[in-house]
């Protein structure tokens, strides 16, 4: 805990003793504003001034007009495509007009601006009604406060108009009456208090004129020139300046003649020059005359500054461009000065634009490397101290001690000597205490603790080897209590006690409680009950007087009655007793009855969070510094609960800076107030900072449709214009579409705008007030209701007082034009339809969600039918193992007994196939564990290149039989790791069976593998390439995916589940390594497999090229030469299946064999076989299409066709029969079935034809043919045979085959057979029936359907009535015999 105390104090030291660079403040009385092109002014040359009856600023420049409302600056400028638009951009002079017209004289020029319209006019006509004949003459107009406006002409006099009676008078000069005015070159016009007037003329003669009963009578002439008085031609802008006394002053605009100076009350005139010996001015070009609030005189020089000339006592004082301030007068070269009804001083200048004065922006006096006529020797100040005199010692931040003698304003500054002991033991001075012995105690940082006795300083310093010397080198606080004792707080020693007899420090620690245990104390303050408050950097720990105990009081998280925060930087007891303390984190009020805080922040008010100084004044209120400014406090109980009225102070007020010191605070014996900073410090009397009464006046700047400004008069597209400006605040009338407005408005407070609160609403929207600032002074409203709405705005001023009234804007806005009785019966119609189209909708959605719903359920069926599937598939896998472990076993015996070639070869093929089966059913056991993610692995030892190349060498029979070239390569001979065999050995044979399914014939596949050692593991990557069909580059992410298959060319035939690939890489992942593809469409794949196996010795890197098989020429098949035995074309995909049938026929029938469809179809034309046994899912073309290629080729399709199939599905068996099928045999089956239907089908071929002559009467004794007529009805009969298993076959479609005429087809068939085509169909059919029934297992509805009947009872009927008995008692009776 004492460790992160002294982190803390520490990180506050950092902070606070850091030596900041100064910020520049102006130390002098008088601190000016600036306004210049960079804040948005036309051109920093300002030439003249005005400030109209709404109270907006008008600066007129060498380049435009500026109208300014204390925020922003608007510009005024000519456009040569507007004659609206300004004159000339050259402004000269400014004045008001009758009808609150502005008067704009350029440089070529005059124009009027009228602030309704927002417009500029040249015409003059409308000022014929105050008789003005010409124009061009006007000068200035001066508008005074009796309503009258005065036009001044050059060389035509005066004409008066008062604008409340209407009335004009003009006044000249005749020379033959000496009571008019001296001359018609009139350049000034100023009223007096008595109501009276001035007037000056160009010669510089001022005459105190009155007026009576509509007449202008002159009691006063003096001459501000005596010389030129007579000279009544000579023209001088003469400028006349009435003071508060009621002098009169008068300077020559246009003359380096100094000021004149006429005392009302003597009746003298003096003059003020450069050269004066009493009063000497800085020059005597002079641009501008005012009198301050003070009652100074304010002189302004065309190239020399300003002079103040306090009239009481006619001393001068100067103010005067200073380059290393920024608060000063920005220039010296004056063109115009000008007081508003303000009293705000505007000064123009020529470069460096506009500058502005009050009194109220330095409201506190500020000392400072500026202050005259003595600087601060040093800014930084941290301590302060009141010696019995009344004069400070200042403790600085690295500027040592300084004391400043008040009466005479100079400061002393003490610093440290490193030759000197007796010198100040460092320049960074903490803390100070004056005792009741008048002894200065200094606390320095790393310098120790110093005693100042008036002329030595006596210094106390750490020393490692002497307890009771000062515990570190940084004393942060002193304190003196009532009892004479001396506590030093340090930064990081803790508390401590001096004896001034011992000279000795005592590190205090309490007997009985741990408190005050943090080695920062960063203030100490005594209570007026004697109680000592320690703050440290975790707390604040209170020594009570009477019971000797130690309270402590923290910060609980949680706890919004403790304190603040536990950075303690304050403590301070105000005058009711109430004990403040400030944090870091706010502003805390103890209450000693609860015993609990009430917490003060930003939230309330406060500038800042962190308090680094307080001081209560005399009215009680407590002075706050902050990092962000000085805080007045006013207390104020309501209801029982205590809250703070705040009045916040910035850098604008005349503070030394934004952030004061931490305890950089004095009240003075006197009542004064002093606050340090970085920038020197500040001595006020609190009763002296006034509160402004004046709230500004309010007015509305901007109107604004669519973030575009509304010009009077002007419409914006579609969208309605103004009757007049918005600072008239004219009634708004708003269509339904002008839905997004905006209102801007602004307090026309040119001292410190930026201070200024408001707030407001709109009526008939809202009627709760809304609170912004003058940062946000635009309020946007949008998609408001037809209505009529009021917006109203109050403001208040910088010290917070509010207005009252405030003003008002009405606005209307009108309903759309489909608000009509007729639009709300076509919107109810509407909205009818869209009630039934909603409900609609409604129930669309329900069907739909029901839909999903049911989908939802489907699928999950679907899912659990599948996982059964999967299941059940997994259960009968698991069945076969048992008998095919029971068939290979007794096999390899067999294999090992016999000796006769031919049984060994059916042996072997028995064997091979059964071991075939038994790893499909294994490869379908892993697809299930890795489903349920129960593949395990078990690895063993063992040479891995060796387990590949024995693998590799297992296919060498597959690639003989497929005139293949496999080859072997690797770049280790031996390699002994661990891995899992089983799992491996499944890998290769799934990626080389593909390899060998999908290469062709005279292809080549090689097993490339290459080791690469690393420090513990082999990389051990496995290829296997070939020249296969190859896959697109989409797809290649794909098929490893479970059940993918591809789409493959018609000469391949994929038997594959599309597991295999999914149960290779899921066997890849267990052994850690990856599995990629890299391929191309019709170049081959090349599957990559990489393996990190642990190696249990090291590799034996020597390079294996070989080959597994050669490559040997395709059999060629010999033709079977030409015997008695019925000749069979066997047609399977499947070698060991076709060699096993060839070999159990050939005994008995010749056999030729092919290998696909294709090859099939050329050899059934070429040899023409007495019947064809054809697979049926075969590459290329398959069994149901070459089955109906040889039933619909009259060559051929005679030809009985057997399908051997696995699909024994009803509607594969009726797609075979359908398309001309004899016999459809489902695999497995057995050998001596697929023989008797062979011979039977043979034989039945055989019979058909001896049939006609016995059942049908086709004898040659009794009819007589020609070897055409037989010719012919052997067609018919063979047609007949070809679709006996077609129902839908009719005479049209045996005429059509036979290429004759339907009626020609009848007659000639009933000639020969004495029977129509439809009985001949029929008996043949019947007759084709009965040779099933004896002969084949076939059922009677069976039979039924593959001689053509549709329906089988009527086949029984007409089956009866050829054979006079039923087919099923005919079958059972043959079968017995």
């Amino acid at each position: 805990m004492r460790d992160r105390a002294f982190f803390l104090a520490a990180c506050l030291a950092s902070i606070f003793l850091v030596i900041q660079p100064a910020i520049e403040s102006f130390g002098q009385e008088h601190r000016f504003g600036h306004i210049d092109d960079r804040k948005g002014l036309s051109h920093n040359y300002v030439k003249t001034f005005y400030k109209d009856r709404t109270g907006f600023l008008w600066i007129g420049t060498e380049s435009g007009l500026n109208r300014f409302d204390g925020y922003s600056l608007k510009i005024y400028r000519n456009d040569p495509s507007d004659s609206t638009s300004l004159f000339n951009d050259d402004v000269v002079r400014l004045y008001e007009a009758p009808g609150g017209m502005l008067g704009v004289a350029t440089s070529v020029g005059l124009c009027f601006y009228n602030s309704a319209t927002e417009t500029f006019t040249t015409d003059f006509r409308f000022l014929r009604k105050y008789s003005i004949a010409n124009p061009a003459d006007l000068v200035n107009i001066i508008h005074d406060k009796a309503g009258n406006y005065w036009f001044l002409f050059r060389n035509n006099g005066l004409v008066l108009y008062n604008e409340e009676k209407m009335t004009t008078q003009q006044f000249r000069h005749l020379d033959n009456d000496p009571t008019t005015i001296f001359t018609n070159n009139v350049t000034s016009v100023v009223p007096h208090q008595d109501g009276s007037y001035w007037i000056a003329h160009s010669n510089g003669v001022a005459e105190n004129i009155v007026l009576e009963n509509g007449k202008l009578k002159v009691v006063n002439r003096i001459s501000f020139s005596p010389k030129e008085s007579s000279y009544k031609d000579r023209y001088l802008q003469c400028e006349l300046m009435i003071d508060n006394d009621g002098d009169l002053w008068c300077y020559r605009y246009n003359s380096d003649e100094g000021v004149f100076y006429y005392n009302a009350n003597k009746r003298s005139v003096s003059h003020f020059e450069k050269e004066s010996k009493d009063v000497a001015l800085r020059d005597d070009l002079i641009s501008g005359l005012v009198q301050d609030n003070k009652g100074n005189i304010w002189i302004s020089y065309g190239r020399a500054g300003i002079d103040i000339l306090n009239k009481k006592n006619f001393e001068i004082e100067s103010i005067l461009h200073d380059p290393e301030t920024n608060e000063g007068l920005s220039e010296n070269s004056i063109p115009g000065m000008f007081k508003d009804t303000d009293g705000v001083i505007w000064v123009g200048t020529y470069k460096k634009g506009l500058n502005f004065f009050h009194e109220s922006m330095m409201r506190f006096p500020v000392y400072s490397r500026h202050s005259k006529p003595y600087a601060l020797p040093f800014e930084d100040v941290n301590r302060f101290v009141e010696d019995r005199k009344g004069n400070l010692w200042l403790g600085t931040n690295g500027g040592g001690l300084i004391y400043f003698d008040r009466q005479s304003g100079r400061f002393t500054t003490y610093k440290h000597n490193p030759k000197d002991p007796h010198s100040l033991s460092s320049d960074v001075v903490v803390s100070l205490c004056l005792d009741h012995e008048d002894k200065l105690w200094i606390g320095t940082f790393f310098g120790g603790l110093d005693c100042f006795d008036g002329k030595t300083f006596t210094r106390y310093q750490h020393d490692a080897k002497d307890a009771t010397s000062l515990p570190g080198k940084s004393v942060w606080e002193i304190f003196e209590d009532s009892e004479h004792r001396l506590w030093i707080g340090m930064l990081d020693g803790g508390l401590n006690l001096f004896d001034r007899k011992n000279k000795t420090f005592a590190r205090y620690t309490h007997p009985k409680q741990t408190a005050l245990y943090s080695s920062y104390i960063s203030t100490i303050m005594e209570d007026s009950k004697g109680n000592l408050w320690f703050g440290t950097s975790v707390g604040i720990d209170v020594l009570m007087k009477e019971s000797g105990s130690i309270t402590h009081f923290g910060s609980e998280r949680n706890n919004p009655a403790s304190l603040r925060s536990d950075a303690i930087l304050g403590t301070l007891e105000d005058s009711e007793g109430r004990i403040w303390i400030g944090t870091q984190g706010g502003l805390s009020l103890w209450q000693k009855g609860a015993n609990r805080f009430i917490n003060f922040s930003v939230k309330d008010g406060l500038p800042h969070n962190v308090i680094m100084s307080m001081k209560e004044d005399a009215a009680g209120r407590l002075w706050l510094g902050t990092p962000n400014g000085l805080s007045c406090a006013t207390i104020v109980t309501e209801d029982g609960r205590i809250r703070l009225k705040l009045a916040n102070y910035s850098e604008a007020d005349g503070l030394q800076g934004q952030r004061f010191n931490e305890d950089a605070a004095l009240r003075t014996r006197s009542g004064e107030l002093v606050f340090g900073g970085a920038n020197g410090f500040n001595i006020f009397k609190p009763g002296d900072i006034g509160h402004s009464k004046t709230i500004p006046r309010l007015v509305l700047t901007d109107f604004q449709l669519f973030n575009r400004s509304v010009r009077p008069g002007k419409a914006d597209g579609t969208h309605f214009a103004l009757s007049s400006s918005i600072t008239t605040n004219p009634s708004i009338v708003l269509t339904a579409s002008d839905d997004v407005f905006s209102i801007e408005f602004a307090a026309l407070d040119f001292i410190q705008p930026f201070k200024n609160s408001y707030k407001y609403k709109l009526e008939g929207f809202n009627q709760e007030w809304l609170v912004t600032d003058a940062n946000n002074r635009k309020v946007t409203f949008t998609n408001l209701d037809a209505g009529d709405y009021v917006f109203r705005v109050i403001t208040s001023n910088d010290d917070g007082l509010w207005s009252e009234e405030g003003i008002s804007l009405p606005i209307k806005v009108l309903p759309p034009f489909w608000k009509s009785t007729k639009a709300i019966v076509v919107y109810l119609l509407i909205l009818s339809l869209l009630l039934f189209i909603a409900r609609k909708l409604i129930q669309q959605r329900e069907q739909m969600k029901f839909a999903m719903k049911q989908q939802q359920e489907e699928a999950m069926r679907s899912r659990e039918l599948d996982m059964i599937k999967t299941k059940f598939f997994t259960n009968v896998s698991h069945e076969f193992r048992t008998p095919l472990s029971l068939i290979i076993s007794p096999l390899e015996k067999l294999n090992e007994q016999v000796v006769d070639p031919a049984q060994l070869k059916n042996i072997e093929l028995i064997q091979k196939n059964a071991k075939r089966l038994l790893n499909l059913v294994n490869q379908l056991l892993d697809f299930r564990k890795m489903e349920v993610h129960d593949i395990r692995f078990h690895p063993s030892e063992g040479d891995i290149i060796r387990f590949v190349r024995e693998t590799v060498s297992s296919f060498a029979d597959l690639s003989e039989k497929k005139s293949i070239r496999l080859t072997f390569e690797s770049n280790t001979s031996s390699l002994e790791a661990i891995f899992d065999h089983d799992k491996v050995e499944k890998i290769l044979f799934n990626l080389l069976s593909n390899a060998f399914k999908f290469t062709m014939d005279s292809g080549v596949i090689s097993v490339i593998v290459e080791v690469n050692d690393a420090a513990e593991n082999s990389i051990v990557e496995i290829m296997v390439k070939d020249s296969g069909i190859g896959i697109p580059a989409e797809k290649h992410e794909q098929i490893f995916e479970r059940f993918f298959q591809n789409d493959l060319p018609s000469s391949l035939m994929n038997q594959g589940s599309g597991i295999g690939l999914a149960i290779t890489k899921e066997f890849v992942r267990i052994h850690g390594g990856t599995i990629r593809v890299e391929s191309e469409e019709g170049k081959g794949s090349s599957f990559i497999v990489v393996l990190p196996l642990k190696k249990m010795v090291h590799a034996v890197h020597e390079t294996i090229n070989e080959p597994v098989n050669t490559v040997v020429d395709a059999p060629i098949e010999e033709v079977p030469a030409s015997e008695e035995k019925p000749l069979i074309l066997l047609i399977e995909d499947n070698e060991d299946f076709r060699i096993y049938l060839k070999d159990n026929l050939k005994t008995s029938y010749a056999v030729i064999e092919a290998a696909n469809g294709e090859e099939g179809w050329k050899k059934a034309i070429l040899q023409y076989p007495d019947l064809i046994v054809t697979d049926v899912m075969m590459p290329g073309m398959d069994g149901i299409e070459l089955c109906k290629k040889i039933k619909s080729d009259q060559r051929v399709s005679h030809i009985p066709v057997i399908l051997l199939t696995a699909r024994s599905g009803e509607e594969q068996r009726l797609e075979g029969f359908e398309v001309g099928a004899d016999d459809y045999i489902p695999k497995p089956f057995s050998f001596p079935m697929l023989e008797s239907r062979i011979r039977n089908l043979i034989s039945l071929r055989k019979d058909l034809h001896a049939l006609f002559a016995k059942k049908n009467g086709i004898k040659a004794s009794e009819i007589q043919v020609t070897s055409l007529d037989e010719q012919f009805i052997h067609r018919v009969v063979q047609a007949i045979e070809n679709n006996v298993s077609n129902s839908e076959l009719t005479v049209m479609d045996l005429s059509h085959e036979l290429g004759v005429s339907r009626a020609q087809f009848f007659r000639k068939v009933q000639e020969l057979t004495n029977k129509s085509p439809l009985e001949l169909i029929r008996t043949i059919r019947l007759q084709y029936a009965a040779q099933l029934l004896e002969k084949s297992q076939l059922s009677v509805s069976e039979v039924a359907y593959r001689v053509g009947f549709n329906n089988p009872k009527y086949f029984a009927r007409h089956f009866k009535d050829l054979y006079h008995v039923l087919p099923s008692a005919y079958a059972n009776g043959k079968r017995r015999s």
